[in-house]
């Protein structure tokens, strides 16, 4: 399959990684101890990043967009954006993390940015195990409201269900930093 075509914004590709610092987009970057970049893989190491923290096997496509927040040189966070409806304007979200504390306003808008600002949707939706409680506290904290529960969507586990609408996003994390 071919690459995805290249994001819009600023930044400079370096070994395969376009590289957006956050000062570049949102304003001047803080994170404890070291320099925290945006990053936009022009290949799919973040795509696998993310799929290897699943806890189901995923494979994402070329046509995923994957966004992550880099500290000195390591993912900590990463988002891909699968399963485009472009029609419905609803594209469904994957996140993966490192562990607590990466969450700054300024990641997580970056994180949201490409859902809303570059596909153009309406909507994110999020597909969450019922038992995969650290998961489902992490989207509410972003914003995602619970919409509903399928009945052992996940074989021996429910699927949850949750919605972050482009309103909610831009009020809540994107209006201060571009939006």
């Amino acid at each position: 399959a071919a690459p995805p075509p290249s994001h819009t914004g600023h930044g400079r590709a370096r070994a395969g990684v376009q590289r957006l610092r956050f000062g570049d987009i949102f304003g001047s970057p803080v994170y404890e101890g070291g320099r925290v970049n945006i990053i936009v893989p022009a290949d799919q190491s973040l795509h696998n990043w993310v799929a290897a923290r699943m806890p189901d096997e995923v494979a994402f496509g070329w046509d995923d967009v994957a966004v992550g927040i880099e500290k000195d040189g390591a993912v900590i966070a990463g988002a891909v954006y699968h399963d485009l409806q472009a029609d419905y304007g609803n594209v469904q979200v994957s996140f993966a993390t490192e562990g607590p504390g990466w969450a700054t306003r300024k990641s997580v808008a970056a994180l949201l940015w490409p859902p809303f600002k570059e596909l153009g949707c309406q909507r994110v939706t999020a597909l969450i195990r019922k038992k995969n409680r650290a998961s489902r506290t992490l989207v509410e904290k972003l914003g995602f409201r619970y919409e509903g529960c399928v009945w052992r969507g996940y074989g021996n586990d429910h699927m949850t269900i949750y919605g972050l609408r482009a309103a909610d996003a831009q009020d809540k994390w994107l209006e201060r930093f571009n939006g």
